[in-house]
This record gives C-alpha cells, structure tokens and sequence, in this order.
C-alpha cells in the first residue's frame, strides 16, 4: 500500500535512480532529495579531478540506462 517513496542520493547519481527506480516500480511517485557533499562547491567543485571522474562515470551509465530502455522496447516492439 505505498503510493510514494522518498529517493535520498548524491546529486550526480539523482537522474539515473530515478530512471532506474522508475523502471521497478513504475506506479509509485518518487520524490527526489538530492544530497551535495559539504565540501562541494557548486559552482568550482566540479573542477576537482575526483567529483569530475564522478559525473563522468555517472553520465556514461545514464546514456547506458537509456540505451538499454531504448533497445528493450524496440525488441518489445519488433518481436
């Protein structure tokens, strides 16, 4: 009998849970909370070689969820 979920994570991972949860359990409302470490700047921090590697690793496993949705409903679609 849950209707929604609070989603807590880093920012840099929010948009693929998201995807990802939304995959398992499509009828339940997520709400995103995102979390920023304190020693991260927003505006500069994404500088640093350590949060950079992040949000690249995470943007590439983002495109990858995508293509992997994306492939699953064209063999859906075709079979």
């Amino acid at each position: 009998n849950i209707s929604s979920i609070i989603l807590v994570t880093s920012f840099y991972h929010m948009p693929r849970s998201l995807l990802e949860m939304n995959n398992v359990l499509p009828s339940i409302e997520l709400i995103p909370h995102s979390i920023f470490p304190e020693e991260f700047d927003e505006s500069t921090s994404w500088l640093h070689k350590r949060y950079a590697w992040n949000l690249f690793l995470e943007y590439h496993k983002l495109i990858t969820i995508y293509a992997q949705k994306l492939i699953k409903g064209l063999t859906a679609k075709y079979a």
